[in-house]
C-alpha cells in the first residue's frame, strides 16, 4: 500500500496512472484478459493465489499478461499567481492521435496559447526551454492546420474561475517514435496565441 506521500501525490495524477491494487503510480502496466491494467509485480502476486480480475471479481478466462504498450506520459504544470495543474499525454500506435487531457487552474480567464516546446529545461526560463517544437521546420499555425509546428496546440481557454478543462486528440503530436515530446515542455501563454495568423 502507498505511504502517506504516495497517496497523495497519487491523487493528483489521472487514475489511468494508478495501479486499482497497489494506490501506487504504475510503472510497468500491463494488462489482464478482462482488460484492466495493473503494475506487474501486483497483478502478478494477485494471480500466484486467485484467477479473478481484482477490479470485477469475476474469473479471468487466462492467467496471461499483456503488455500495455500504450505511451503516457505526465507534465505538472506551475506558474506564477498560483497557476498550476496536470497534464496527461496518452498514445496508442505511432500512427494514433496523442490524447492530452487534464486540468489548469489559477489562471485568468480568457483564451491562453497553448505550445510544445523543444527542451524540458526551465533553469534559464523560456531561453533554455527553446521555442516551439518543430521537427519539420513549417511555420506557425492552428491545430487544424496542414502548415503547423509539431508544437502548436492552439489555444485552451479558462472560465470565470480561472479553470480550464483541457481535452486535445492530436494527429502530429507524437509520444512513440523518432519525433517523441517526451522530455519536452508543455507552455501556456498568459494571452491569446495568433495561431500564425498575425
Amino acid at each position: 500500500a502507498a505511504g502517506p506521500s504516495q497517496a497523495s501525490e497519487a491523487r493528483e495524477v489521472p487514475d489511468d496512472f494508478i495501479c486499482p491494487i497497489t494506490a501506487e503510480i504504475m510503472t510497468d502496466p500491463v494488462s489482464t484478459s478482462d482488460g484492466f491494467t495493473y503494475e506487474r509485480a501486483a497483478i502478478t502476486e494477485w494471480l500466484r493465489t486467485k484467477d479473478t480480475s481484482p477490479k470485477t471479481g469475476a474469473t479471468l478466462e487466462s492467467k496471461a499478461l499483456i503488455p500495455n504498450l500504450m505511451a503516457r506520459s505526465m507534465c505538472v504544470l506551475t506558474g506564477e499567481g498560483g497557476i498550476g495543474g496536470v497534464i496527461s499525454l496518452q498514445q496508442a500506435l505511432e500512427e494514433a492521435p496523442t490524447v492530452i487531457d487534464g486540468t489548469i487552474t489559477g489562471l485568468t480567464p480568457g483564451r491562453h496559447g497553448f505550445h510544445i516546446h523543444v527542451f524540458g529545461d526551465f533553469s534559464k526560463g523560456m531561453v533554455s526551454a527553446g521555442g516551439i517544437f518543430n521537427p519539420f521546420g513549417k511555420n506557425h499555425g492552428a491545430p487544424e492546420d496542414e502548415e503547423r509546428m509539431v508544437g502548436d496546440l492552439g489555444n485552451i481557454e479558462a472560465d470565470d474561475d480561472g479553470k480550464c478543462t483541457v481535452h486535445i486528440e492530436d494527429r502530429l503530436v507524437k509520444l512513440i517514435g523518432p519525433h517523441s515530446v517526451i522530455g519536452r515542455s508543455l507552455v501556456l501563454k498568459a494571452g491569446e496565441d495568433d495561431l500564425g495568423r498575425g
